[in-house]
């Protein structure tokens, strides 16, 4: 646009000019005031219209940024925070945890402790129960069989008395009392 604007004004000169004996262009001269007074009327409109715009959105953006990097920094500070409370509830949590399975080994010992003083006496209890029960059956074989025996003997003794016996009649008189004798001990055990 600048280059524009100098060309139109070198044609409204007069298109061109000589240098004087020193060296002195005066075209030269006119576009460098005109040049200056173009930026000076530039610089002027942009203080006065797009300076000021700039300054604020530079200002704003700097005001955001360090608004931002607060944030961040007060983000990462609490973050911290947040983190250092976790770690702490962490620890507790796995504090606690240690304690809950200290406490179950102590308590599953208790309960075996329990459990086997229970069970030793319920076996010491089955003991003594069945050797009374062992005890009574024997007393009552016992007197089942000297019973048993005392019968044979009566009947064994009747039998001789009432007459003589062989050899032959010997082994058969005691096959039938024994014959006797089991038939009688089967008939009380069913």
């Amino acid at each position: 646009m600048t280059a524009a604007f100098y060309s139109a004004l070198v044609l409204a000169s007069g298109g061109g000019g000589g240098v004087d004996e020193m060296g002195f262009d005066p075209h030269a001269f006119k576009l460098t005031l005109w040049t200056f007074v173009t930026f000076v009327v530039v610089l002027a409109i942009l203080w006065n219209f797009a300076w000021g715009p700039i300054l604020a959105a530079l200002a704003e953006r700097s005001a955001k940024i360090k608004s931002d990097i607060e944030g961040a920094e007060a983000g990462r500070a609490e973050a911290n925070a947040l983190k250092a409370d976790y770690q702490a509830k962490l620890d507790h949590a796995r504090a606690e945890v240690v304690g809950i399975v200290e406490e179950g080994k102590r308590d599953a010992v208790a309960l075996k402790e329990t459990i086997l003083a229970a069970a030793k006496d319920e076996a010491t209890a089955v003991k003594a129960r069945a050797e009374r029960e062992v005890a009574l059956a024997r007393a009552a074989a016992y007197e089942e069989v000297w019973d048993a025996t005392a019968k044979l003997s009566a009947e064994l003794a009747g039998r001789l008395i009432g007459r003589e016996l062989k050899a032959s009649d010997h082994t058969k008189l005691i096959a039938e009392v024994v014959d006797r004798y089991k038939s009688s001990v089967a008939k009380q055990v069913s």
